[in-house]
């Protein structure tokens, strides 16, 4: 079953459980259900659509039914109760074919791409498969190889500091936390990003962690994939092999709390700090809660 056809179905079987939906609830519970199932969230102008009443309108016109506002306000979507759809896809525990498992790179390409320093090359040996990743001027042996046979490298294009804190600021708009929740997540998107800020980011979602696990290694793929197509690379030569990605499975992590909930504040800032190493308290927390001190004791 290909994506699109996953989507209307689920847009489908949310509708079936509740009289009505707002629009704008509707496509935030939709994304959540689609990144669960390890797919995408839904970008409506891949079917040529400019907003998402209009993909509602376009796909699913004899399905439901969009009640809009005689004023102001968000259109009410209902479903038409004698064409609500049987579920007919794989549940998380049934086996899924090999083609539509998820695309495990290989550890040194992930890192290519993913990491934030910007004094690091990267280059892709279009020959031997290979990986180069190392320091600019440090005489590493990598570099040696680069420049005796520079043809048979291509370069690779990582995520940009500015993307990795795009995605982050999307999941937090996704999931629509109070100003309360989001103030202490934002305090660190608005920081220096790096390696370790992430995981602090991660781990303080709390029992939102796996969907924004999800969410970024979703986005992740999406950007190796784009590059193979541009340069014209094989994705069979940058994957993990069966064997391979068996010694590398890891087991999930439990949810601690209830799917619907964040940490407080609180435990948070709490858990955030124990994460940290004390110079990222001082670059990062000591400045942020200062600075949040002071302002308050100018009102």
């Amino acid at each position: 079953m290909d994506d699109l056809q996953i989507t209307l179905e689920l847009i489908c079987e949310l509708l079936s459980k509740v009289s009505f939906e707002l629009s704008a609830r509707l496509k935030q519970r939709l994304n959540l259900a689609l990144i669960q199932r390890g797919l995408a969230p839904l970008d409506e102008r891949r079917y040529n659509c400019r907003k998402f009443s209009d993909f509602l309108q376009t796909q699913l016109a004899d399905k439901i039914i969009l009640q809009r506002p005689d004023s102001s306000g968000d259109i009410r979507v209902s479903i038409k109760r004698e064409t609500t759809p049987p579920r007919t896809w794989s549940s998380p525990g049934e086996q899924r074919s090999e083609q539509d498992r998820a695309i495990i790179f290989r550890s040194d390409v992930w890192q290519a791409f993913i990491n934030p320093d910007g004094t690091r090359k990267r280059y892709f040996n279009r020959l031997t498969h290979q990986v180069l990743h190392f320091v600019e001027g440090c005489g590493d042996s990598y570099q040696q190889k680069l420049e005796d046979r520079p043809g048979d490298y291509l370069g690779i294009e990582w995520v940009p500091v500015a993307t990795h804190k795009q995605w982050m600021a999307g999941f937090l708009d996704l999931i629509q936390l109070s100003d309360a929740e989001r103030g202490p997540l934002q305090v660190l998107i608005d920081s220096d990003y790096s390696s370790n800020l992430n995981a602090a980011f991660t781990k303080a979602l709390g029992a939102r962690e796996q969907e924004w696990r999800k969410m970024r290694t979703l986005k992740i793929n999406q950007w190796i994939q784009a590059w193979t197509v541009k340069n014209n690379v094989s994705m069979d030569d940058l994957i993990m092999r069966s064997f391979d990605r068996e010694q590398a499975s890891t087991p999930s992590i439990p949810a601690t709390r209830e799917p619907d909930q964040v940490m407080t504040p609180r435990d948070q800032a709490t858990r955030l700090l124990g994460l940290m190493s004390d110079d990222e308290i001082i670059k990062i927390a000591i400045p942020a809660l200062l600075g949040s001190v002071l302002s308050r004791s100018q009102l």
